[in-house]
């Protein structure tokens, strides 16, 4: 087992918190009309139930193992960097538009991630960039922002 696994599941454990509260106030309704909240309460506990008992199961090994490790390790800064480059994308994405936003984040992402070559990057990003870009701008006809170059 991993030796951070306990980070997942905590993290599992406050999403699953978090939408049983909020489907609580979407509305329950009744037995035999369940209302708006009724579906996402039942997934949200049952995900916080699960995730409650495996971050016990992962502290409890951990504590066996007796290992002490800091939280990132010796990647503390990709990272920052990462959360960095996610806040410039948010910014940047209405002004340059979708596209080229998402090309740009793409090479980023692969190649702080540990692709070597810059081919390789360019190619991945243009790839991943242009599939999502048909599936969810074509296929789903989800709206992206245009940008000024109008892509």
């Amino acid at each position: 087992m991993a030796k951070k696994a306990w980070l997942v599941s905590l993290a599992l454990l406050v999403v699953g918190i978090a939408s049983s509260i909020e489907a609580i106030r979407l509305g329950l309704g009744s037995v035999h009309r369940p209302g708006v909240g009724f579906l996402p309460l039942l997934v949200g506990s049952c995900l916080a139930i699960i995730a409650f008992f495996s971050l016990i199961v992962d502290i409890w090994a951990a504590l066996r193992a007796g290992t002490k490790e800091r939280l990132f390790g010796d990647s503390w800064v990709k990272v920052v960097l990462i959360v960095c480059c996610l806040g410039a994308y948010a910014l940047v994405l209405p002004i340059a538009g979708y596209l080229l936003t998402t090309f740009l984040l793409f090479i980023f992402l692969f190649r702080i991630g540990g692709v070597q070559r810059w081919s390789m990057a360019l190619l991945a990003a243009l790839l991943t960039a242009s599939i999502s870009y048909l599936v969810f701008g074509f296929l789903l006809n989800i709206r992206f922002p245009k940008g000024f170059p109008g892509l």
